[in-house]
């Protein structure tokens, strides 16, 4: 079994298990966290091999078992996703914990997303004339951690101004200095 990629990736973050069980139930933390273990060790990690991969580590003798066949991954993904107000809590807890000597770091990025049912996909400023649609995917970088705390996704035509306050609004990011 593989050892050192998962070893190295938990002895790291370990603590963000801690913060998950204050939100969801153990299996829930558990699975979410064995998740991010596995697509954090290995690059381009798929739904449909992330059991297989997961049986192949020492992941399964470190924590309790996790179900991670494909169907499974895929509703698990789907229900979690339907959790914002959790989501949405568990960054704000996270971003409350940095201490007073750290930095956020806050950045932004237009991401080409043509789907037809995501409400969020608009033709922004920057792709008026080639009518991409766009969506606008904010994240906060702890600079002493080295990991991002909090993120957004806001519709692609939503000016940046506009989404840094709504950002620093909904993450609870009081305190700092923003450098526009």
């Amino acid at each position: 079994k593989d050892w050192a990629n998962v070893f190295i990736c938990d002895r790291e973050n370990r603590d963000i298990l801690d913060e998950l069980r204050l939100f969801y139930d153990e299996a829930d933390s558990l699975t979410i966290y064995i998740m991010v273990v596995l697509r954090a060790s290995y690059r381009g990690m798929k739904d449909r091999l992330m059991e297989r991969q997961y049986q192949e580590t020492f992941l399964t003798e470190m924590y309790a078992p996790v179900k991670l066949d494909k169907n499974s991954v895929c509703v698990f993904m789907r229900d979690l996703g339907r959790t914002c107000n959790r989501i949405s809590r568990f960054m704000k807890h996270r971003v409350s914990m940095m201490d007073m000597d750290d930095h956020l770091i806050i950045d932004g990025t237009l991401r080409q997303d043509h789907s037809e049912v995501d409400s969020l996909s608009e033709v922004s400023r920057r792709t008026v004339h080639t009518k991409h649609k766009d969506v606008l995917v904010m994240y906060g970088y702890s600079l002493k951690k080295r990991e991002v705390v909090c993120s957004q996704v806001f519709p692609g035509n939503m000016t940046d101004g506009r989404a840094v306050k709504t950002f620093l609004e909904d993450n609870g990011v009081t305190k700092g200095l923003v450098v526009a």
